[in-house]
């Protein structure tokens, strides 16, 4: 939701910020958290990159992010901290239901995993496998990719007309990643490509993500920040 959104967010840019180069942010994640995070994006309709949930190694800025305590449940790590005697902070918020998160955790998860008492760990499975068909994506798609980009990070509309729309938004949703801006929803992607790259010659169709624009300029998409216009965009001499 856009108050959890919002707040995970704030938490990651402080720990940026306290972050001495060189120095990596480990985080207490674990089972429970991860099946959580997974079902959220379900309850999207996700796809494979959401449906992989939290990696247990990633970056923050430019830092390096672990979650050494993902393959660990929650159970396990509180009976590790009564038996060591160690103390932690219970915070009130967690207990409002209104947030998607509490939900999921105080009513849904504790019925699933008695029901089912692996579920946790087979929804680790599952997201551990989308991680991998993304990644192959990722891998197969780097140089299809490359070959549309300009040095300008502009994309070429021409080689995506060629494509099917499977490639064609799966290397769309690539393209947008290599900005620091939310990735779309499929509607979006799909307004993207009818609306603005197929738009008429004599248009100016865009599309806003956020405080950002898609627009089409001779024939390729430019991603823009804020405020930025055309007339601001370098484009290199043919």
């Amino acid at each position: 939701g856009g108050i959890e959104a919002a707040a995970r967010a704030a938490r990651y840019a402080a720990f940026s910020v306290a972050l001495a180069e060189g120095e990596a942010l480990l985080t207490a994640q674990h089972l429970d958290d991860q099946s959580e995070t997974f079902l959220l994006a379900l309850k999207r309709g996700s796809g494979p990159a959401g449906l992989s949930a939290m990696a247990a190694r990633a970056t923050l800025d430019d830092h390096l992010l672990l979650r050494p305590l993902l393959g660990c449940s929650r159970q396990a790590l509180e009976s590790y901290a009564q038996r060591h005697g160690l103390t932690w902070i219970d915070d009130d918020s967690n207990q409002d239901t209104r947030f998607d998160r509490n939900f999921l955790r105080l009513q849904v998860l504790p019925q699933l995993n008695q029901r089912w008492p692996h579920f946790a760990s087979a929804v680790a499975r599952s997201a551990s496998l989308c991680a991998e068909q993304e990644q192959l994506l990722d891998e197969l798609l780097a140089e299809p990719l490359q070959s549309l980009l300009a040095a300008d990070r502009s994309l070429a509309i021409d080689g995506l007309t060629a494509c099917s729309p499977v490639r064609r938004f799966a290397l769309l949703r690539r393209w947008i990643a290599l900005f620091d801006v939310s990735m779309p929803a499929r509607e979006q992607l799909q307004r993207l490509w009818a609306e603005v790259a197929l738009s008429r010659e004599d248009a100016e169709p865009q599309l806003q993500l956020g405080a950002y624009q898609i627009r089409r300029f001779r024939g390729r998409l430019h991603l823009l920040p804020p405020l930025a216009a055309l007339r601001d965009v370098h484009l290199p001499w043919q």
